[in-house]
């Protein structure tokens, strides 16, 4: 090999390494110039640019932050609460009650204690057929009321036995002014000694009117069939009676002295006629159902009107 041919070689090796060393100087040049250039200005960096493909953060998901450990317990304790009130479906539970039982002496004590109850007193209530009497001034006024509608419903029974209802008929027939009268579909009264239509006066007689039920006197039957064929009247009329307006009176007084402020609070008072020769009595009386302790007495009737 000749000097020429060698010296070629070494020439074109030289330049190779040079230009590969220029080369890696040129790749190093820009990091060592980041890295070593100082900041030459205090200004704020520019903010980061957004990325334009969307698709590259998606890629990116982050799991969700656990819950704070306060939340995780408050859910514990009212599952707790609604599990505890929640009553079961299938058991019921009863409370248990244990009752100590008195001792002997504690009874004794207790008994000693408590007051005896008040025994009541049958209280007889004496009216007076007049106008100035108490009963009468006060049972004008609640006379007025019933004929109204307001005050309770009156009840007043006769005795059970015929001969018992024909005394108290041929009583208040002759000595207390009761009437009897029939009554057609249309309200129209009848009597056996009026016209057609009878209208009574109101000055005298109460509207306090009675309708019996059950059996009839003897007497009173044979008045109302008068009745019938004096004014033609078919089987579709009612008996009634009406009294005169000082008795309906002295009776309502009686009741309301008697009740007390029961009677106005009272729907239905049931009562009793009695009969004791010539004294007439109002007994059994009870009102909603309670018995009032007392009974109401009328003058005795005159011999003139027995």
């Amino acid at each position: 090999m000749s000097v020429s041919s060698i010296s070629g070689k070494a020439s074109v090796l030289v330049s190779g390494l040079f230009v590969a060393v220029l080369l890696l100087w040129q790749l190093q040049q820009p990091e060592k110039s980041a890295t070593t250039k100082p900041a030459r200005h205090s200004q704020p960096a520019p903010p980061p640019r957004e990325a334009k493909n969307p698709l590259a953060v998606a890629a990116v998901a982050l799991p969700p932050p656990p819950p704070p450990a306060s939340h995780k317990k408050q859910s514990v304790k009212l599952k707790k609460a609604v599990t505890i009130q929640k009553p079961s479906a299938q058991k019921k539970i009863k409370p248990i009650v244990k009752v100590k039982k008195p001792s002997l002496k504690q009874v004794a004590v207790r008994a000693a204690q408590k007051p005896a109850p008040r025994k009541l007193q049958a209280r007889t209530v004496r009216v007076s057929i007049t106008d100035h009497s108490p009963e009468a001034k006060e049972g004008r006024t609640l006379l007025r009321l019933l004929e109204h509608g307001s005050g309770p419903e009156i009840e007043i029974a006769w005795p059970d036995g015929s001969s018992a209802r024909s005394s108290l008929y041929h009583l208040l027939r002759g000595c207390y002014g009761m009437r009897t009268a029939l009554m057609d579909t249309s309200g129209a009264l009848y009597v056996t000694d009026g016209g057609r239509n009878w209208r009574p006066d109101m000055d005298r007689f109460s509207g306090f009117v009675r309708q019996p039920s059950g059996a009839l006197t003897f007497a009173e039957n044979k008045e109302a069939e008068g009745i019938r064929r004096r004014h033609r009247l078919g089987s579709d009329t009612t008996i009634i009676r009406l009294f005169p307006r000082r008795v309906d009176a002295v009776l309502l007084g009686g009741l309301q002295s008697l009740l007390g402020e029961r009677y106005q609070n009272a729907k239905i008072i049931h009562a009793s006629y009695r009969q004791n020769g010539s004294r007439l009595f109002i007994d059994n009386i009870s009102a909603d159902g309670a018995i009032v302790q007392g009974r109401i007495t009328f003058p005795a009737a005159q011999d003139r009107c027995g």
